[in-house]
């Protein structure tokens, strides 16, 4: 996360936008801050998500990911072990045994219908389709990141 903040801050001085870059930084900071804040009143220990970025071959985000450090403000991991973006296969998603399976809209545009690949795994309920545009997109799209994280978590705590 620092470093989308870092190239906020660097566009800000290139296009001559400094305050407003140091404005959207405070604001995005004062958000993340709350939800951190948010996460202390939930009762759940840091469930283990598979996030699939795409379809034929199947892809999840790994380590050392934009999408990866964003599971990790909402106290969640990643149980991809490599970094990246690796293929998975049905097997070795078996193994892992996630709590929780995501399905972004981007850059695959999951489906509802893709929810039934995983029903040998874990129940249907916990095949979430989530914003892709909010676990990957820097800039100012994570200002609103964190109030849409708040919907999830509460989402996966009523499950």
């Amino acid at each position: 996360m620092e470093e989308a903040l870092s190239m906020i801050r660097s566009v800000g001085e290139m296009t001559n936008r400094k305050e407003q870059s140091g404005a959207l930084i405070q604001q995005i900071e004062e958000n993340f801050n709350q939800l951190k804040a948010f996460l202390q009143l939930l009762p759940h220990q840091q469930s283990r998500v598979a996030y699939y970025i795409w379809k034929e071959p199947w892809m999840i985000a790994g380590k050392s990911t934009f999408i990866n450090s964003l599971l990790q403000e909402c106290g969640l991991s990643s149980i991809g072990t490599k970094t990246r973006y690796p293929a998975i296969s049905f097997d070795e998603l078996k193994s892992e045994k996630p709590d929780f399976i995501f399905l972004s809209s981007e850059p695959y545009p999951f489906k509802a219908s893709d929810k039934t690949h995983f029903s040998e795994i874990i129940s249907p309920d916990k095949v979430i389709l989530v914003d892709g545009e909010y676990f990957s997109w820097y800039g100012s799209r994570l200002k609103n990141a964190p109030s849409y994280f708040k919907s999830l978590l509460k989402s996966l705590t009523d499950i």
